[in-house]
């Protein structure tokens, strides 16, 4: 027999059961004939894992003869047991950490160094890699980090963890602030600004998302802006508003800016106004004025009005032109059309230009014939367009019938208005509302010298030319007599109300007077005739441009 004892070492976890001590052997029965032992025992714990007072035992011993055959066994070889400790192998884990945008959590990321592993000999990896977190969620910088969760399983995928004594090292790094993410959306009618309140404004904001639960904000206070003032679709260029949240930090987001609208729509609605052409009246011939509109403003309606101080573009227009006949002529939208107007929308009324006729003046002249009645043919018409061509027929009339320089107002009577050529319509023209004047111009004398007696002349004039005087003539004086002075013009002198002028005397005029015949009213003779006699000089006959001279010669 034979006798194996040990005393065995204790260890640090290096993955396998091997053991190391002192292998004590008995005496060698076959000592003396040369047997030794060829290999000594090995020693073995029970299982690699961590622990104390593991059993070991002893095992393997060979002996061997001179001639270095095996002669083991031959004996009978006792091993005695022994006991040591399996201590943690000792592994760090180092970390570098990166920066992160504020998550919601406080997971983070980074490079994980793992040590060398006592058990790496024996086939021991890496399970799964540690893990890196900050101390809190929130935005900081150089906030601490720590590493967990390192696991080691050797080559039959057993979990040996335990084995090892981990130290993490603590390292660190920040966390930035996130953005929200959200959508608005805004419409109102053009205003001629480009802002947008509250009142016509729709917006949502959140923040992250952690395991299905996303941060949510209220807003308060909001307005937004687009770049143009137009009516369109566009994007609000600027958002304002104040972010809250009963349950989650806004400390953790930057401010609420427009690019953290991932929606943003905003509409401007051209803005809603009636425009009615204002109706107008021109007289025919004329050219058309300045075709105008009015713009509805009720503030609350349909139409809203311009805004203030704006105007539309573009202008009304009619088929009228100068020439048009008198009528009534739509005035039409022209170029006041949403086109030219783009932030209005217009309903637009027509309104209508009154062509009205045009009026005609009448002045004439006639000689005086005892009568108030006046030819249309004597007058010349007034105000006629260049053309244009009118006639005019009937009869109208004046106040008195007497010869006078000045002209007299026209009934119009029957005067009557008519096309002079075939492209004048008389319907176009209207003697309403003109200046109608005559005038009556005195006749000459007519008749001839009946006597001369005492160088006084005398001469009857017809009583168709006198006639309209007699009353005035009956209620005169017996004698009227004139002396004028001056022989080197032509003189007037008045009797009865009509007036002769004279002719240039070889002689001073000494004195004109009426004579009565013993049959008659005072200057009238029995057959109607009114006598004058000139002494020293000649005479024309009543007033008149084309005064007749009825001289005689002495």
């Amino acid at each position: 027999s034979l006798s194996v004892n040990a005393t065995t070492n204790n260890k640090t976890y290096d993955g396998t059961t091997a053991a190391s001590g002192t292998i004590i052997v008995g005496s060698l029965a076959g000592a003396g004939a040369g047997e030794s032992v060829n290999q000594t025992a090995s020693l073995a714990f029970a299982n690699k894992n961590v622990g104390t007072g593991k059993s070991v035992t002893a095992s393997g011993l060979t002996i061997k003869d001179s001639s270095e055959a095996d002669v083991t066994d031959n004996y009978t070889i006792t091993y005695s047991a022994s006991s040591a400790d399996i201590s943690k192998a000792s592994l760090s884990v180092n970390a570098t950490t990166n920066n992160k945008t504020y998550d919601g959590t406080t997971a983070a990321s980074g490079t994980i160094i793992v040590g060398s592993l006592a058990g790496a000999g024996a086939g021991e990896s890496v399970n799964q890699t540690a893990s890196l977190a900050f101390a809190n969620k929130n935005v900081g910088t150089g906030k601490s980090v720590t590493a967990s969760g390192l696991t080691i399983k050797d080559s039959s995928e057993a979990d040996v963890t335990d084995n090892y004594t981990i130290t993490y090292s603590a390292s660190s790094a920040d966390i930035s602030k996130a953005s929200y993410s959200g959508s608005i959306t805004g419409s109102k009618t053009y205003d001629g600004t480009i802002a947008f309140g509250s009142a016509v404004l729709s917006a949502s904001v959140q923040g992250v998302t952690v395991n299905g639960v996303t941060e949510t904000f209220a807003l308060s206070d909001l307005s937004a802006t687009t770049a143009s003032k137009n009516a369109g679709s566009s994007k609000f260029n600027s958002v304002s508003a104040t972010v809250s949240s009963d349950t989650y930090d806004v400390n953790n987001y930057n401010s609420l800016s427009v690019g953290n609208f991932t929606t943003n729509t905003a509409t401007i609605s051209a803005r809603a106004i009636s425009v009615s052409a204002n109706n107008q009246t021109r007289t025919y011939g004329d050219a058309n004025s300045t075709l105008s509109y009015s713009v509805a403003r009720d503030g609350i309606g349909t139409s809203r009005g311009l805004v203030d101080g704006e105007s539309l573009s573009g202008s009304l227009t009619t088929s009228a032109t100068t020439k048009s006949n008198v009528g009534n002529y739509a005035i039409t939208q022209g170029s006041l059309t949403n086109v030219n107007n783009a932030n209005y929308a217009i309903t637009y009324t027509a309104g209508s230009l009154a062509v009205v006729q045009r009026a005609i003046n009448l002045t004439g002249s006639r000689a005086y014939d005892g009568s108030t009645l006046m030819s249309g043919s004597i007058f010349s018409l007034g105000n006629v367009l260049s053309g244009d061509a009118l006639s005019l027929t009937g009869t109208g009339s004046v106040a008195s019938s007497l010869p006078s320089t000045d002209a007299q107002v026209v009934s119009l009577g029957s005067l009557t208005l008519g096309s002079g050529n075939e492209s004048t319509l008389a319907s176009n023209y209207s003697l309403l509302g003109g200046t109608h004047t005559a005038t009556i111009t005195g006749v000459a004398a007519s008749g001839a010298l009946q006597s001369a007696v005492d160088a006084v002349q005398v001469l009857t004039v017809a009583p168709t030319v006198v006639q309209p005087k007699i009353a005035a003539l009956v209620v005169a004086p017996v004698v009227t007599t004139t002396t004028v002075s001056n022989s080197v013009v032509d003189n007037s002198f008045t009797v009865g109300g009509l007036t002769f002028v004279t002719g240039k005397p070889s002689v001073e005029v000494a004195s004109f007077s009426t004579a009565a015949s013993s049959n008659s009213a005072v200057g009238v003779d029995a057959a109607g005739f009114m006598r004058v006699q000139v002494v020293g000089g000649g005479l024309r006959g009543p007033s008149t441009s084309n005064n007749q001279d009825n001289s005689p010669s002495n």
